[in-house]
């Protein structure tokens, strides 16, 4: 079977819009590359009246998800270096989320020289840990992970 020159030029064309729609794709997907790859739900935060309104940092908004998300972390083990302590082994939530010891005990029975902060109206802080050292929330949550007590 002989391929005449337009059957040639027909393929090439075929392959050329091909290659160029597939392109066009790409771009047109990467501009939603920052967009979530899910729907969340707004989170409304119930505090009382005579309290300030909480500064929520854009980049972390509030949303059902990521309360939920939350709850199950602070109860999470595997968070700890030994997978044997969570938030929750330090900031008791029958004590009203604080520490009723002097110090804390770390995951190899170390103690440490202060005990973990109360988490009651913790969104109204300006900074944590007792010396102050960090300024967010955000910030703070890696600190507990990554201290060897």
């Amino acid at each position: 079977m002989r391929i005449t020159q337009l059957q040639v030029i027909g393929k090439t064309a075929v392959k050329n819009n091909l290659i160029l729609f597939l392109i066009a794709t790409l771009i047109i997907q990467s501009c939603n590359l920052f967009r979530p790859k899910h729907q969340t739900t707004p989170y409304t935060l119930q505090y009382p009246s005579h309290f300030p309104a909480p500064t929520i940092p854009p980049t972390n908004e509030l949303t059902v998800e990521g309360v939920r998300l939350g709850r199950h972390l602070f109860f999470d083990e595997r968070l700890s270096g030994d997978n044997t302590q969570s938030c929750n082994s330090c900031h008791l939530q029958e004590s009203n989320f604080a520490e009723p010891f002097s110090f804390s005990t770390g995951i190899d029975g170390a103690e440490g020289n202060v005990n973990a902060m109360i988490l009651s109206n913790i969104a109204w802080q300006q900074f944590f840990f007792w010396n102050g050292r960090v300024e967010s929330l955000e910030e703070q949550v890696k600190d507990p992970i990554l201290n060897p007590i």
